[in-house]
């Protein structure tokens, strides 16, 4: 651990006095950029939070290869390849007990 570490942590605090400044601060700045980030449902904070949350529910498009080899446009993250990642576990693990089992 490093020697700011250790000095303006919680515990450093009770010993130094400048480290109980320190983080007082800190946590004061914590809660002000919160509260400006997401204080009302206007604040520009949630409009981030909303913009994730469609990215990780539906992906993004993005150029890459594709199933059939070819490049081209197509679709990363989101519902559709968790689906298909699961799909694709699951086969792979039928056909490796079929195999264990023959």
């Amino acid at each position: 651990m490093n020697k700011w570490a250790r000095e303006n942590s919680t515990l450093g605090s009770m010993i130094n006095p400048d480290a109980a400044e320190e983080l007082g601060n800190y946590t004061k700045a914590l809660g002000k950029a919160y509260e400006e980030n997401f204080g009302t449902a206007t604040s520009p904070g949630w409009t981030e939070v909303a913009a994730g949350f469609i990215t990780g529910m539906f992906g993004t498009p993005f150029v890459g290869r594709k199933a059939s080899g070819k490049t081209g446009l197509t679709w990363m993250g989101g519902i559709k390849e968790s689906m298909e990642e699961v799909y694709g576990d699951s086969k792979r693990d039928k056909a490796r007990a079929a195999l264990i089992n023959e």
